[in-house]
């Protein structure tokens, strides 16, 4: 049985909440190297909240889809999803993995630096993350550890109705039993530290799946607007110089980098909000302009730093129009970017995968 479609509302919302993630961390590294639209309009160390709710989006509909698929997705479901997703981030990852590496041979001075061909096996094998790269180890990981998370959250749910709360709540303490957030370097590229967001993600598309109890799609409409402005809202009052300004003046800049549960709740509360489909927070953020954003997203993050690096080091301009230079390059060259590399390889892997999963059918 194939993933029945989401509400075209639904699609369009989360790709508008992607925008949201993409945008958080285009601010953010613009500001660390002082282009700003306007002086003291600092998003730096917000770029961590961008990625956060990349993690969750991705945990909550891969989750969804398979749970809507199947309560129990075969092994030709998983077979399918698991080819779809290297057809989604792989093509695009190889080409901006090999750029870095042509650059850091032929135009020193641009990150991240990607010194030799033993770098690019290690990039491509989930070995390593230099610079921007280090969220895709990390959230390739989980997507090989989704088909074990649906089987014990379906499972537990038919236990008892908080089987799937307490699994969830169990593993997020193991997770941070074993890898401590205050121990974690920087750009950690293993998947434990970040798990509890992922987890919160999975557990939030199960409560939004056909498979739960209460359905939180069936919840006060009001409340759940009410909930989705205000968890935007809190999560904008930890770009830290904001927080500086309202609420203490050491705030740093990676303060906020470790509250992996505190983003993990904000993020489910606002994809719930987004996927609802009869909220006008949802509605904002199926706008035309929030869609194009989040549907060129993965390329705009893979490109956008290199991009902001040759702008800052190479125009020499007032920051006010470095912005918006870099803004304009970076979302043209990424909707090229989407639009020949991106998209056709995704229609190949749903095409592919559909194929591999009515073959491995008929052989039953």
């Amino acid at each position: 049985m194939q993933p029945r479609a989401l509400p075209v509302l639904t699609i369009k919302s989360l790709d508008g909440l992607r925008g949201l993630a993409v945008l958080l961390v285009l601010l953010s590294h613009m500001s660390l190297v002082g282009i700003n639209l306007l002086p003291g309009l600092d998003f730096s160390g917000i770029g961590k909240a961008g990625v956060y709710l990349f993690f969750v989006l991705s945990a909550f509909l891969l989750t969804w889809q398979a749970l809507e698929a199947d309560q129990h997705p075969s092994p030709s479901y998983w077979l399918g999803y698991g080819l779809r997703r290297l057809c989604r981030i792989y093509p695009l990852y190889l080409i901006a993995v090999l750029a870095s590496f042509g650059l850091t041979h032929y135009a020193p001075g641009y990150a991240p630096k990607i010194d030799a061909p033993i770098d690019i096996f290690q990039h491509l094998t989930l070995q390593a993350g230099e610079g921007i790269y280090w969220a895709i180890p990390v959230e390739f990981t989980y997507y090989l550890l989704l088909p074990l998370v649906t089987l014990v959250v379906v499972g537990s749910s038919r236990i008892h109705l908080t089987g799937p709360f307490i699994a969830t709540g169990l593993a997020i303490y193991t997770a941070f039993v074993t890898w401590p957030p205050a121990d974690m370097m920087a750009n950690s590229i293993g998947l434990g530290p970040y798990l509890a967001m992922f987890l919160l993600g999975s557990l939030t598309a199960f409560l939004c799946s056909k498979a739960a109890g209460i359905n939180a799609l069936t919840w006060n409409s009001r409340l759940i607007e009410l909930t989705g402005w205000s968890a935007v809202a809190i999560a904008l009052l930890t770009v830290p110089a904001l927080a500086r300004s309202l609420f203490d003046s050491d705030i740093a800049n990676d303060s906020f980098h470790r509250a992996f549960i505190f983003y993990g709740i904000i993020w489910s509360v606002a994809v719930v909000a987004a996927f609802h489909g009869g909220t006008h927070f949802g509605k904002f953020f199926a706008l035309p302009a929030c869609r194009f954003i989040g549907r060129v997203s993965f390329s705009v993050y893979l490109w956008h730093f290199l991009i902001l690096q040759v702008v800052h080091q190479q125009v020499p301009v007032h920051p006010s129009v470095q912005f918006c230079l870099t803004i304009a390059v970076t979302f043209a060259i990424s909707y090229l970017s989407y639009r020949w590399v991106e998209r056709p390889w995704i229609r190949w892997g749903h095409l592919a995968s559909e194929q591999l999963v009515l073959g491995l059918q008929r052989q039953r």
